[in-house]
């Protein structure tokens, strides 16, 4: 290989990394909304539209996006997560180093701001990425 293709190479695996290396989960504006990477690709469903929730825990490593038996399954690394129900039938995984506290924060969100969803919304974020704590 040439040095010109070696950069190449290397600037394309770096731009993966980049965009694939974290995800991040927010509930914000009565919204769940998580993304990977610096939100290249993004996905978003309403908190109406959350039928239910519960911790998740596989006994298979599946990074990146993936169909499985429990659902669509979003993850950067490890086998745990939060596993959402929507109101259309369609089932989602969220994988989270911290699945009872994005659990705690999609129950308190989705029954407690439902009746005055707004632009008030407070904020709250989990980062794999960041082992800051959750911010409101």
């Amino acid at each position: 290989m040439t040095w010109t293709t070696t950069l190449v190479v290397a600037a394309l695996l770096s731009l993966c990394a980049v965009a694939t290396g974290s995800m991040t989960v927010e509930v914000r504006q009565g919204c769940l909304r998580w993304y990977f990477g610096p939100g290249i690709s993004q996905w978003s469903v309403p908190l109406d539209d959350i039928v239910s929730v519960s911790v998740w825990r596989s006994d298979a490593w599946r990074w990146g996006i993936h169909d499985t038996p429990d659902g669509r399954l979003y993850n950067v690394s490890g086998r745990q997560g939060v596993w959402v129900k929507l109101s259309s039938g369609r089932r989602i995984i969220l994988g989270t180093d911290r699945p009872e506290e994005l659990y705690a924060v999609l129950k308190s969100s989705h029954w407690s701001t439902r009746p005055a969803i707004g632009l008030g919304t407070p904020r709250r974020r989990l980062t794999r990425a960041s082992s800051a704590a959750l911010g409101v």
